[in-house]
C-alpha cells in the first residue's frame, strides 16, 4: 500500500511536464545526419556541423549554425501538421533548447511558429554591440521587439518553451493564453491576438540564423512541438518536491511505528 501511494504521488507531480503527444520533433543525438534527416528542409548558406559541449557538468549533443554577415540564413522547416484538433482541444507546448555563442539584433537566433498567414518570433540577442540588451525577445509584425527577459544566452544551454492554452476546448479565442517560460520559471503571460498567431492553429515551426546584418552562431540540443501543457519545472521545484515526499514519507513511518 505505501509504495502504490508513493507512485501515485509521485505521478501526479510529474503529470504537468510529461510529453502528452510529440506533433513535431529534433533531437541532436550524434547518431543522424541532423535536422534534414529528421524529415526537416535547410535553406541558405550557413555551415551546420554536430558538437558536443560540457557545461558544468551536463553534457549537451548539439547542432551548430554558424553565419558569416551577409548569409542569407538557415531554416528548417516541417512540412506542414494536417490535424491540429488535439492542439485546439488540449493546448500545445513546444520546448527549445539552446545556446546562443553571437547574435547580434541583426544576425539574430530565431525560434518561428507560423500559424497560416500569422506568426511570432523568438529572438535571441548575444554578444549584440548595439544598444539592445542581450536577452530572449518576442517580436511579430504587430507589436514589433518585446523585451521578454534579459539573460546571458551564451553561457550554457537554456529551455525555453511556449505553452498555449485555450480558453474553450476544441475553438480559437483570441484570449487564448500564451505563456513563455526560461528554465522552468514563468517569463511573460500573453494572449494569441497579441501575438499575432492565424486562425487555424500551429502548423509550421523554423528556427535560423538570419544573418543578413551581422554573423551568428547557435547550437540547438532539441525542439519538440507536443499536445497538452506541459512544463518542465525548475530544478529547485523538483528539489522540493523530493524533500517533500522524503519528509512525508517520513512521519508515515513514525507514525506507524508510534501506533505499533
Amino acid at each position: 500500500m505505501k509504495k502504490r501511494w508513493l507512485i501515485s504521488m509521485i505521478a501526479t507531480a510529474v503529470a504537468g511536464y510529461i510529453q502528452a503527444g510529440i506533433i513535431l520533433n529534433f533531437t541532436a543525438n550524434g547518431t543522424d545526419a541532423g535536422p534534414t534527416a529528421q524529415g526537416w528542409t535547410a535553406s541558405g548558406t550557413t555551415l551546420r556541423y554536430y558538437t558536443n559541449e560540457t557545461f558544468g557538468s551536463v553534457s549537451y549533443n548539439a547542432w551548430v549554425f554558424q553565419s558569416v554577415a551577409g548569409d542569407t540564413g538557415d531554416y528548417f522547416l516541417n512540412p506542414g501538421i494536417a490535424n491540429t484538433n488535439a492542439m485546439r482541444t488540449d493546448g500545445w507546448t513546444v520546448t527549445y533548447v539552446s545556446r546562443t555563442a553571437l547574435a547580434p539584433s541583426q544576425g539574430y537566433h530565431r525560434l518561428r511558429l507560423r500559424d497560416g498567414s500569422g506568426y511570432f518570433d523568438l529572438h535571441f540577442v548575444a554578444g549584440s554591440t548595439s544598444s539592445i540588451a542581450n536577452g530572449l525577445y518576442l517580436a511579430n509584425a504587430g507589436t514589433g521587439y518585446q523585451l521578454i527577459q534579459s539573460l546571458d544566452l551564451s553561457g550554457g544551454y537554456n529551455t525555453i518553451q511556449l505553452t498555449y492554452e485555450p480558453l474553450i476546448a476544441g475553438s480559437l479565442n483570441d484570449n487564448d493564453v500564451i505563456k513563455i517560460w526560461i528554465n522552468g520559471g514563468e517569463a511573460l503571460s500573453t494572449t494569441r491576438a497579441a501575438c499575432n498567431l492565424g486562425a487555424t492553429g500551429i502548423i509550421r515551426a523554423e528556427f535560423a540564423d538570419a544573418a543578413t546584418g551581422g554573423a551568428g552562431l547557435f547550437a540547438v540540443n532539441q525542439f519538440t512541438l507536443e499536445t497538452g501543457i506541459n512544463v518542465i519545472p525548475e530544478p529547485s521545484t523538483l528539489g522540493l518536491f523530493s524533500i517533500s515526499v522524503l519528509t512525508i514519507l517520513g512521519i508515515r513511518l513514525r507514525l506507524k511505528n508510534v501506533m505499533k
